[in-house]
C-alpha cells in the first residue's frame, strides 16, 4: 500500500483518512507541506512514509473480503434475493463484463 495525498473532495474520504493512509488538501501550500512530512527521515525507520505504509498494509482488506463486505449484501438484497453468495457474484460479474464490454466498444 501506499499512502497518497488526495485532493479534499466530498467523496475522498471514503478511500483516505487523513493522517492515517494518506492526506488531504485543499491548496498548493498544504500539498507542499504533505509531501515535505512524508519524505522527511525517509527511508530511516519512524519516518511519516513508513509508518503510513505499514497502517495501510496491517488493515488491507482483499478483494474478496471487501466483496463480501459491501457490494454483494447490495446485490443480494436488490437485485437477487434468496440468492446464494457465488450466485450472486456470477451474476454481478456479468453485469460488470458488459460495462466494461460496452465501453470498449464505444472506445
Amino acid at each position: 500500500g501506499l499512502p497518497v495525498c488526495a485532493h479534499g473532495f466530498k467523496c475522498v474520504g471514503e478511500l483516505v483518512r487523513d493522517g492515517i493512509n494518506g492526506y488531504i488538501f485543499n491548496d498548493a501550500k498544504k500539498l507542499a507541506a504533505q509531501i515535505c512530512d512524508l519524505l522527511k527521515r525517509f527511508p530511516k525507520e519512524g519516518s511519516t512514509l513508513r509508518e503510513m505504509r505499514a497502517r495501510i498494509e496491517k488493515s488491507r482488506v482483499g478483494w474478496s473480503e471487501a466483496w463480501k463486505k459491501s457490494v454483494m449484501q447490495i446485490f443480494q438484497a436488490r437485485f437477487v434475493p434468496g440468492a446464494n453468495a457465488a450466485r450472486c457474484k456470477l451474476f454481478t460479474l456479468a453485469i460488470v463484463g458488459g460495462i466494461v464490454a460496452l465501453f470498449v466498444a464505444i472506445l
